[in-house]
């Protein structure tokens, strides 16, 4: 199997590296998860390094050419995004590209026009309305409902969990439309102004000492049919169809935001360090980066296969799936790995300045990761994905 690139991808690679080196300070604040859900320092590079993104024209450069795009290739899209990840840079409004991505598949024309040329100029920030108290690995148990009457929806209820709230402007609101039909049926895609009248955003503190998920309550929020993606009560289906295709734009690319890590974290065992020595002396030490280093390599081969259509059309959602599942558990696994190699000095945070150890990425990713195998739908609900489109026989 040839694991290369060609020449074209290639060149486009160096013409990134270069556009960074350019564009990318060496000091420049790094979020550990987006942008929009990190400090203010961060928010404010992210949407400076997503407008020269945007003037270079890459970050709509999956867009078809009639909407700014360039139509690019999905193995160059990903290829982008790897390299931009792996300086640490993060540009905003991943949700944003999902709500693109919609729009050019389902949205009509009259959307179109008003939402995706704020899009793509960074003007209009989005939250996703999927999770609820009640129904988070349960999408389709959802309560929040929105009733038609006449020309509009009457939205009531509520969306937890959701990042960037805090941040964004815009919002979809995954809501039942029609309270009588089956469970993964009856649903619609709602967007909406966050400041219309009746939504409240209530910020969470995470247990990393960060805002970067919200609550929202729906009372008799008004939003006009117009507003509805896709055909009404189709919501279940599109969200299907939409998922599994890989990345949908900007966004980082995890296995390599855990590569760049691992990469200085390798660099960091093998210098000699205060009080400890050389960390890379220890044999554990070496067969544990080892491990995330082949692991790794795996995670981002598979990732590239599934873009590269070296998967079948009609397993590529489920390769999606476990790259999915692969990708949330790695980070994971990484972020602990590097806690216990760093020893006391790897759980310090970056209060802690000087005896913090590499800027204490590892201590805040471990506390950023813990939830990285539940948020989105379990882990487990996914490998029940994964055992159903395979036809394995229920436990």
């Amino acid at each position: 199997m040839d694991f290369g690139f060609t020449p074209e991808q290639e060149a486009l690679r160096a013409e990134v590296r270069a556009f960074l080196d350019a564009e990318v300070p060496p000091d420049h604040p790094e979020p550990h998860i987006v942008p929009e859900e990190g400090t203010d320092e961060e928010w404010e590079f992210g949407l400076e390094i997503s407008r020269r993104l945007r003037r270079r024209g890459w970050y709509t450069a999956h867009w078809p050419v009639a909407w700014g795009g360039s139509n690019l290739g999905r193995v160059e899209l990903g290829l982008l995004w790897e390299e931009v990840a792996y300086r640490g840079v993060y540009p905003v409004n991943t949700i944003g590209m999902l709500v693109a991505q919609l729009l050019l598949q389902f949205g009509t024309e009259a959307q179109q026009r008003e939402h995706l040329p704020p899009i793509a100029h960074v003007e209009n920030i989005w939250a996703e309305g999927y999770s609820e108290p009640d129904a988070g690995s349960d999408l389709a148990g959802l309560g929040t409902a929105a009733i038609r009457t006449g020309d509009v929806y009457v939205l009531n209820g509520t969306k937890i969990w959701t990042g960037q709230a805090h941040r964004a402007n815009w919002m979809f609101v995954f809501a039942r439309t029609d309270p009588l039909a089956p469970k993964h049926r009856g649903i619609s895609y709602l967007i909406t102004p966050i400041d219309a009248p009746g939504i409240r955003v209530v910020p969470i503190q995470t247990m990393a000492g960060t805002v970067c998920i919200n609550q929202e309550f729906f009372e008799n929020v008004r939003i006009p049919v117009t507003n509805c993606i896709g055909e009404e009560n189709h919501g279940w289906q599109i969200r299907r169809e939409i998922g599994g295709r890989g990345p949908s734009g900007v966004g980082p690319n995890d296995p390599a935001v855990a590569r760049r890590h691992l990469h200085q974290l390798i660099n960091y065992c093998k210098e000699s360090q205060p009080h400890v020595g050389r960390l890379y002396a220890d044999p554990s030490v070496r067969y544990q980066l080892a491990d995330l280093a082949i692991e790794n390599d795996v995670l981002r081969w598979l990732w590239y296969r599934t873009l590269a259509g070296g998967v079948e059309d009609g397993r590529r959602a489920v390769a999606g799936e476990i790259v999915g599942i692969m990708r949330r558990e790695h980070m994971q696994r990484t972020a602990r790995a590097g806690v216990a190699i760093l020893g006391l000095r790897g759980g310090l945070l970056p209060e802690s300045g000087p005896w913090a150890a590499m800027q204490a990425w590892f201590a805040r990713q471990y506390l950023y990761s813990v939830p990285a195998t539940i948020y989105g739908g379990t882990v487990e609900i996914h490998r029940g994905l994964v055992a159903r489109a395979l036809g394995l026989p229920r436990a």
